[in-house]
């Protein structure tokens, strides 16, 4: 096995489970490993986790001689943002590490993807909506400041890999979209692992502008209708749970593929009969506590300028994270 990479979330883990999928150079686990990812989410919740519970991955394609295995999961980084409750991602977090540390006589290599955590809380408001929510950044800080302070926890989760791992590695996103070519060399020095023979084409289905703020009102609608049935007083209450329960699971993924693939002019109509604003600049851009600010600093850039010697990539970090403060 080659190495092990645990995501960050939303930092192009989709791209490169691709270029591993498509290049006959590597063997990727990632569907393979979806019934870990799921034992550790589920066990975490019960509360009955067990290290030695069987990996159970499966490679996601046959592989040819003397192949490079790699098993890759943003799910083993942080797995929970839809639910308002917080759940125990920390815990989740190191369940995973130790679990996957039982692969250390196979490998000893740990890959972790980070970004401006600006533009990653930016991001993860954006799937926060995609996956059926709704609200504005402010809605969205309120609700899940908690969750945002343990995935950027970078030190926690290096400190869980580290208990296992002698080779964690981390790499910005901003290498892979500035200088993909780089970024592979960069990998293929630190894991020895060939540079991909590769490149694919992978549809962006990240949601902006409008098209992001129609998706939260519909979303908000739905909301709406399902809690207002939930407290109707109707004498078929078996109906009722249908309905809410399959709105719960199918609406969303209407109004997400509605806004994403819309023409304009449909998209301009749901816009107006909704109200949603043509231009709204404040819907999704960051703003934090100095509070939050300090946390980030200490937690998350910190422990990435100790492991990556570039301090123009660090410095522009903060100078993004202080832009966001709101005094």
């Amino acid at each position: 096995m080659s190495f092990i990479h645990v995501g960050m979330i939303k930092t192009a883990s989709t791209y490169l489970q691709s270029v591993w999928l498509k290049d006959e150079q590597y063997a990727l686990a990632f569907s393979g490993a979806g019934k870990v990812v799921q034992y550790i989410r589920q066990s975490t919740l019960r509360g009955d986790f067990d290290a030695n519970y069987p990996m159970n991955i499966e490679l996601d394609k046959q592989p040819i001689a003397d192949n490079n295995v790699i098993i890759s999961s943003e799910g083993f980084s942080a797995a929970y943002l839809t639910a308002i409750e917080e759940r125990p991602v920390r815990t989740m977090m190191g369940n995973a590490a130790e679990i996957l540390g039982t692969l250390n006589k196979e490998t000893d290599n740990v890959l972790i993807c980070v970004r401006s955590p600006v533009a990653w809380m930016k991001s993860v408001h954006a799937q926060f909506i995609n996956e059926g929510q709704y609200g504005n950044w402010d809605r969205f800080f309120a609700y899940k400041e908690q969750f945002l302070k343990d995935a950027l926890d970078l030190e926690y989760m290096l400190s869980c890999y580290e208990k296992f791992f002698n080779n964690v590695v981390v790499m910005p996103f901003e290498y892979l979209k500035q200088d993909e070519p780089g970024f592979w060399e960069a990998l293929s020095s630190h894991f020895d692992v060939p540079r991909p023979k590769v490149q694919v084409e992978v549809q962006n289905e990240s949601l902006k502008g409008a098209r992001l703020r129609l998706l939260s009102s519909l979303n908000r609608v739905s909301y709406v209708l399902r809690s207002g049935l939930s407290e109707s007083c109707v004498s078929d209450g078996q109906e009722i749970d249908f309905l809410i329960k399959n709105d719960a699971n199918y609406s969303k993924w209407v109004h997400r593929r509605f806004c994403q693939y819309a023409s304009e002019e449909s998209l301009l109509e749901a816009c107006n009969l909704l109200g949603v604003q043509s231009e709204d600049a404040s819907f999704n851009s960051v703003s934090i506590t100095r509070e939050m600010a300090d946390w980030v600093e200490d937690k998350f850039i910190k422990s990435i300028e100790k492991r990556v010697s570039d301090q123009d990539l660090i410095e522009n970090y903060r100078a993004e994270l202080l832009k966001a403060v709101i005094d």
